[in-house]
């Protein structure tokens, strides 16, 4: 049972939490997670499905309006879910409600105001595929590349940031027709469309809001850092790296996952990687700190801001 207000945890059974907001249902199926899962726990369920347990706890985190920023997301995870969430909007939601619009009005007599509407959202369902498809095949693919170190001076995603649009104007202004322009009576596939509408209006929103507030600004995070490296290793000077910027990203995740006290298979069964490639990575690690303990790597994630005191697992 989750009570009000409280944060979901990888201790709360997934069952309960849709149980709690049945909203949380479209998740599903963008972390490619199928029904079936019985009273497993979430962390259960995510190394179930091959899936990013604190990445899917900051989505459903975020959209039930909870607290979702001490959950560390993984950039790779996150971008996955939102290009599932594009699948599902271009594939199935928006053409769901043309059938639904196109069957109310052949219902009926057609009318001016009809064909007016259809065409509309002929042309906004064409936007929302440009939009989304430039975030697929550009803005997704750049992130992707960032986290596997590299960067381009021709483009950031700060820029993209300033200019990125929730879609979303486009079905509230086609509501608003129906409300004052529709007069038909007695129409249910109609009023099922418009329902339709505003529902998938508020999902393109705060798909929208997920992007500016949790994937930009990680991003832009991972750009510094990256260019930050450059510039230093460009410099050909003797001055030392800063601490910072010793480690890659993908490292400082498997630190923060060692801060925690987990073993090297626990951090591969967590994160999805093999056994070797974490064992290769934990010796990567200690060799550019030149720390060999659990201890020391803890120490040094917490001064340098990889993960905060209060995430330490006490023995």
């Amino acid at each position: 049972m989750i009570k009000d207000n409280n944060t979901y945890t990888r201790q709360d059974t997934l069952r309960d939490i849709i149980e709690d907001n049945n909203r949380l249902l479209i998740v599903l199926n963008r972390f490619d997670i199928s029904l079936g899962f019985g009273d497993s726990t979430v962390e259960e369920v995510c190394k179930q499905n091959e899936v990013h347990t604190d990445t899917f706890l900051a989505v459903i985190n975020y959209i039930a309006g909870k607290n979702w920023e001490n959950y560390h997301v993984s950039l790779m995870y996150l971008v996955g879910y939102l290009r599932k969430s594009h699948i599902h909007f271009i594939n199935f939601s928006l053409p769901n409600i043309k059938r639904t619009l196109i069957e109310g009005i052949h219902g009926i007599e057609t009318s001016e105001i009809s064909m007016v509407i259809l065409k509309f959202y002929d042309t906004y369902i064409e936007e929302v595929k440009n939009h989304m498809g430039y975030e697929d095949t550009v803005i997704f693919s750049y992130v992707e590349n960032l986290v596997n170190g590299d960067i381009t001076d021709k483009f950031n995603i700060t820029d993209f940031s300033m200019r990125h649009d929730h879609m979303a104007g486009k079905l509230n202004d086609l509501k608003e027709l129906f409300i004052y322009k529709y007069t038909q009576k007695n129409n249910e596939m109609i009023n099922s469309a418009l329902l339709e509408l505003m529902l998938c209006g508020r999902d393109l929103i705060q798909h929208c809001e997920m992007e500016n507030k949790i994937l930009f600004p990680e991003v832009i995070r991972l750009e510094k850092e990256l260019k930050n490296r450059l510039e230093s290793e460009d410099s050909h000077t003797e001055e030392e790296i800063s601490d910072s910027e010793v480690l890659t990203y993908r490292e400082k995740e498997i630190l923060r996952e060692i801060a925690q006290g987990l073993s090297t298979k626990e951090i591969a069964d967590k994160i999805h990687l093999s056994f070797h490639t974490i064992t290769t990575y934990r010796k990567n690690i200690s060799e550019k700190l030149n720390i060999h303990s659990v201890a020391g790597m803890t120490v040094y994630a917490i001064l340098h801001h990889i993960i905060d005191l209060n995430e330490i697992k006490l023995p």
